[in-house]
């Protein structure tokens, strides 16, 4: 009879342990679940900020070749012994486009 008692703690003790391994395995499934939602989520948000990142880039760019642009006016300008700005207003101007130059590059 001891037999039969020891078999039965022996199936017991089985089923206590796989019970145990189906928990451990369903949590196991929960946190790939969850891992794989919030990897799909910083996916989408590494290629929202690179996308803005090339948006700002192709800003930079516009705002460099404008600048180009005026500056080649202005040599123009000097060359022919006009100016469009006082000595003040062109301190000024220099001053607000390195700001605006600063800005830009401060965003990328």
């Amino acid at each position: 009879m001891e037999t039969d008692s020891s078999g039965g703690r022996d199936i017991k003790e089985i089923e206590a342990a796989l019970g145990k391994l189906w928990e451990r395995a369903r949590r196991v499934s929960e946190m790939v679940v969850e891992l794989r939602k919030e990897n799909q989520q910083l996916r989408e948000s590494l290629a929202e900020h690179e996308q803005s990142g090339r948006s700002l880039a192709e800003a930079v760019r516009r705002k460099e070749g404008e600048l180009a642009n005026v500056q080649s006016e202005l040599r123009k300008l000097q060359q022919n012994g006009s100016s469009f700005l006082n000595k003040d207003e062109k301190e000024v101007l220099a001053e607000k486009i390195k700001e605006l130059i600063s800005k830009i590059e401060s965003r990328l």
